[in-house]
């Protein structure tokens, strides 16, 4: 198990009647992440990790658009329960460097890992 915390922000643009209106969302999710590693079932090599994850937590979320002359907030609050399911690999290109793919039920990630 380890601590998470996740940013991530939207925001697009609407013409209505001649004005241009934006509508942004961000939602930070928080919470923990338990994840259990397939390698040694599957006899992988050492560069590599095959795994399974949840993650639990609770998410902080905004939502609001501008008119360009008001600013209002439609809805701002916590969610009471944040669960997110993972399956992933990491190739390990030496100790410090790691190359992964995390598919998942909310946002799926591809990028570089600093161990």
């Amino acid at each position: 198990m380890a601590p998470f915390a996740e940013f991530s922000t939207y925001r697009d643009y609407v013409y209505d009647g001649g004005h241009k209106y934006y509508y942004r969302q961000t939602i930070i999710p928080v919470g923990v992440k338990g994840t259990y590693y397939f390698d040694r079932i599957l006899g992988a090599n050492p560069n590599w990790d095959f795994y399974l994850a949840g993650s639990l937590g609770f998410v902080i979320a905004k939502e609001s658009w501008d008119d360009g002359h008001t600013y209002d907030t439609y809805y701002s609050g916590v969610s009471p329960l944040f669960l997110d399911l993972h399956v992933g690999t990491e190739y390990h290109v030496n100790n410090k460097v790691g190359i992964f793919l995390d598919l998942s039920t909310g946002v799926s990630t591809i990028g570089l890992a600093i161990h």
